[in-house]
């Protein structure tokens, strides 16, 4: 049974009062009519009839309105008398000959939609009970038979057994039949209106996003331009200093991949300050494990630091991948860095790289706290991030943004409290790749 608030059965019944209104308006014009038209005295009185019960229910919903409580009960003694008044109008208009005794199915089938499918077959069985007693009371004769045209006078219809019987069954079933059918396709409907209220919920999350990204990349393109000349000054004293260092030393070394990464973050740089419309990277041959190896050996002290054990088991002789370099050295930065991140007490990192039917396959794998499959379900939104204030939410939206620009697919198994594995397969290009290799 549909279950309303206090405010919505308030809400209900003054709607239904203005319609209530109407209708006492309209009975006694429609009674006078009809009985002018068809010198029918009792159609005039039953209209008056109906129209004081639908007064005294009128009066009745402002006085328990004002109280404001118990609505519920309100509702169903206004629903049973509406009952009883369709009952009393349909015996003077003839009763169990009357042909538009549907009006009933007409009033269970609003009832169900409003109130859901147990209401109205509740009130289904109250309809038949009242109809039921009509029948009896005109076929026994405890009420007089009210004919309303003349060719039932001549064949009367209500002291037959046999269409009593028959009228009684079938109505009963139509009242159930019109309740159960209103509330299914109100549920439908219900149910269409909801998925159409979900998608416009999303809808409207996804330009929120929009606009968060639209509002990120002005400020990326104005932070861009402020760390632009720092990223020049360390790298032209990093060159200096290669000048002054013998090659091939450690700190010769060192000074390089200062060199390296001050590019790789100048081009960071270039696509921060160009988000709209980010340019064309350069795809050549890549050498995945060569990719791996810079970013480990970026991150040996941090991890070390963080007490990361890390395992490296990357295939010999893997096959290169086309791909711009400096995308795919983020993309293993932010897995690097998320697993260091899923390990507070330490742990293992373990990355392997492998050769799969037309893939090379990289696995990123912690010994982390894990994540629960609600997370999962959520990890590559943007904005979406497990680590307070501490996180933006872009990185993993980045890394799968990186893998689908390579053509690629990622993916994440994970359990909580039992670590994490992010995989990404990287696709050989064929022709592609052998043009490029020439």
């Amino acid at each position: 049974m549909r279950s309303l608030t206090n405010a919505e059965l308030a809400e209900l019944t003054r709607r239904e009062s203005r319609l209530r209104l109407l209708l006492i308006v309209v009975l006694p014009i429609g009674g006078a009519l009809m009985w002018l038209a068809l010198d029918r005295i009792e159609i005039l009185v039953a209209s008056l009839m109906v129209m004081a019960i639908e007064l005294a229910l009128l009066g009745l919903q402002k006085i328990w309105l004002r109280w404001g409580r118990h609505l519920l009960a309100l509702d169903y003694v206004t629903m049973v008398m509406d009952v009883l008044a369709i009952t009393i109008g349909l015996h003077f208009l003839g009763g169990a000959e009357f042909p538009f005794d549907w009006i009933y199915a007409v009033m269970l089938a609003s009832i169900s939609i409003a109130r859901g499918m147990g209401t109205g077959l509740i009130m289904a069985q109250w309809c038949t009970l009242a109809y039921g007693a009509l029948l009896w009371a005109e076929y026994t004769g405890a009420l007089p038979h009210m004919a309303l045209f003349p060719i039932f006078v001549a064949s009367p219809l209500y002291n037959n057994s046999q269409y009593v019987i028959a009228k009684l069954i079938s109505n009963a079933a139509i009242f159930n039949l019109a309740a159960l059918n209103a509330a299914f396709f109100s549920a439908t409907l219900q149910h269409k209106v909801e998925e159409r209220t979900r998608e416009l919920r999303r809808a409207q999350a996804q330009l929120l996003h929009s606009q968060k990204l639209a509002n990120l990349g002005q400020l990326a393109a104005s932070l861009a331009h402020g760390f632009a000349s720092p990223v020049t000054g360390i790298r032209g004293s990093a060159e200096l200093l290669l000048e002054e260092l013998p090659p091939g030393s450690s700190s010769y070394r060192r000074v390089e991949q200062i060199l390296h990464w001050s590019d790789h973050l100048a081009r960071i740089l270039d696509r921060l300050r160009n988000l709209a419309r980010p340019p064309e990277e350069v795809r050549k041959p890549v050498d995945i494990n060569q990719v791996v190896r810079n970013v480990l050996e970026l991150v040996e002290k941090l991890l070390r630091q963080s007490r990361v054990v890390v395992q490296e088991q990357l295939a010999p002789d893997l096959p290169l991948v086309v791909g711009a370099a400096p995308q795919l050295e983020e993309l293993v930065m932010n897995l690097v860095m998320n697993a260091r991140d899923a390990m507070p007490d330490g742990g293992t990192l373990t990355i392997t790289t492998t050769r799969e039917d037309g893939f090379v396959r990289l696995v990123v794998r912690d010994t982390g706290i894990g994540m629960t499959a609600e997370v999962q379900r959520h990890l590559f939104e943007p904005f979406f991030t497990t680590k307070g204030k501490q996180g933006t939410g872009l990185g993993l939206n980045i890394c799968r943004q990186i893998v689908v620009d390579h053509g690629g697919r990622i993916s994440v198994q994970s359990a909580d409290g039992q670590g994490t594995a992010f995989t990404v397969d990287l696709p050989l290009r064929g022709e592609e790749w052998r043009r490029l290799v020439r």
